[in-house]
C-alpha cells in the first residue's frame, strides 16, 4: 500500500498531544493556583475541543484505510495513492487513482447515519432534522482542480474525475442532482472498472510517476 498516511497521522498526533498538554496544564494549575480555576476550565475545554478534532481525524483515517483495502483488488493496469498532498494549503487528496479508465480522486467519507445531498448541498440528518455540512462534492471537485492543475504543469492534460466514496456500510444515502458520482464502498471497483477506457497502459503509468515522483516512490499497487 503506497502512502502511509503520514499527513492523517500527523494531524492526529498535533491534537491529540495538545489536548493532552491542555489537560496536565489546566490539573497543574488547578493544583498549584487553585484561584486560576476559571482559566483551567478553559484550559479543558480547548483540550476537549482537540481531542473531538482527534477522533474526527481517526474516524477519517478508518475510512480511508477501507477504500485502500478496496482498491488492492484491482489489476495492475492501475496505480494507487493515498493521503496525497500536492498543494500543503489545501490539505490532502484521499486517493488518487491512475488506469484505463482514467484519472481519479476519491474523496472519502466515514459517515453513519442519514446523509441527503441537493446538489453541491450536503446535511446530516439527526434528530429527525436535516443539519447543514460543508459541502464534500466542492471539496472533491477542488481537489479534482488542484491535480488537474498538476497535471497540467507536468505537460499533461487529462480530465480529472471527483469521485465521493462513502466507506461506512450504515451510512443512508438521499440524493438528489449529485454534482458529482457518489459510490460505496462494496460498489467501488466494479465502478472504476466499468467507466469507458481512455488511458493506455503508458498514459497512466506517465501520470501516475508524474505524481510520485512529487510526493513518494511510484509502484503499481495500492
Amino acid at each position: 500500500m503506497k502512502g502511509e498516511f503520514t499527513y492523517l497521522k500527523g494531524r492526529m498526533a498535533r491534537n491529540r498531544n495538545l489536548a493532552i498538554i491542555l489537560l496536565l496544564i489546566g490539573l497543574i494549575l488547578l493544583v498549584a493556583i487553585p484561584f486560576l480555576f476559571i482559566l483551567s476550565v478553559v484550559l479543558w475545554a480547548i483540550s476537549s475541543t482537540c481531542f473531538g478534532r482527534y477522533w474526527t481525524w481517526r474516524q477519517g483515517m478508518s475510512g480511508e484505510r477501507r477504500v485502500a483495502e478496496a482498491l488492492r483488488s484491482l489489476d495492475d493496469s492501475y496505480y494507487v495513492l493515498h493521503d496525497v498532498v500536492l498543494d500543503p494549503k489545501a490539505g490532502n487528496i484521499d486517493h488518487i487513482l491512475t488506469g484505463p479508465s482514467g484519472v481519479f480522486i476519491l474523496e472519502t467519507k466515514n459517515y453513519s447515519g442519514e446523509m441527503v445531498c441537493e446538489g453541491d448541498s450536503w446535511f446530516r440528518e439527526h434528530t429527525s432534522r436535516e443539519w447543514p455540512i460543508k459541502s464534500i462534492s466542492i471539496q472533491a471537485k477542488r481537489n479534482a482542480s488542484i491535480l488537474g492543475g498538476f497535471l497540467q504543469s507536468e505537460g499533461i492534460s487529462r480530465w480529472v474525475r471527483p469521485v465521493l466514496v462513502f466507506a461506512n456500510p450504515k451510512v443512508k444515502l438521499r440524493l438528489q442532482r449529485p454534482t458529482v458520482d457518489v459510490v460505496g464502498l462494496k460498489d467501488l471497483q466494479e465502478y472504476i472498472t466499468s467507466q469507458p477506457f481512455t488511458l493506455n497502459e503508458e498514459e497512466a503509468k506517465q501520470i501516475a510517476e508524474a505524481i510520485m515522483n512529487q510526493v513518494t516512490k511510484p509502484s503499481k499497487h495500492p
